[in-house]
């Protein structure tokens, strides 16, 4: 889920190189646009829009690199790798990775989701992954 502020919507336009229709309110544009990268809105108020990825689509990590500037701090995306990722025990596990913005810089960390002491699943971090290299 990432989160735009209203304050943002014109320079993250340009920025995207996204003209849009002149009839429509800024808003509006960003939300047609974002559709065209797999984003959906799912929250708008005045001051800010949330979107979500639709999980059903890859994610294109060059288009989520060039939105990071615009974002508000914590935005995230998560999706689960294709393939089981080995723990730090060595175990093969389902795994999750979630690119967040953190002080303006994304990062993205991949997780082996294992059980607890107390037997519900947490998130082992196994590595950070260089987001340009994804």
């Amino acid at each position: 889920m990432i989160t735009i502020d209203c304050s943002r919507i014109s320079a993250l336009l340009a920025a995207l190189d996204y003209s849009g229709d002149d009839d429509l309110e800024p808003a509006n544009n960003l939300i047609e646009c974002m559709l065209l990268n797999d984003w959906g809105c799912v929250e708008q108020s005045a001051d800010f829009l949330v979107f979500t990825h639709d999980p059903e689509e890859p994610m294109n990590w060059e288009n989520f690199v060039q939105l990071v500037p615009f974002v508000r701090e914590d935005s995230y995306f998560e999706q689960r790798p294709g393939d089981y990722v080995q723990d730090l025990q060595g175990n093969s596990r389902p795994g999750v990775m979630r690119a967040s913005v953190e002080g303006g810089v994304l990062h993205c960390r991949l997780y082996a989701l294992v059980k607890g002491d107390d037997g519900h699943s947490i998130r082992q971090l196994i590595e950070e992954i260089d987001p340009q290299l994804i």
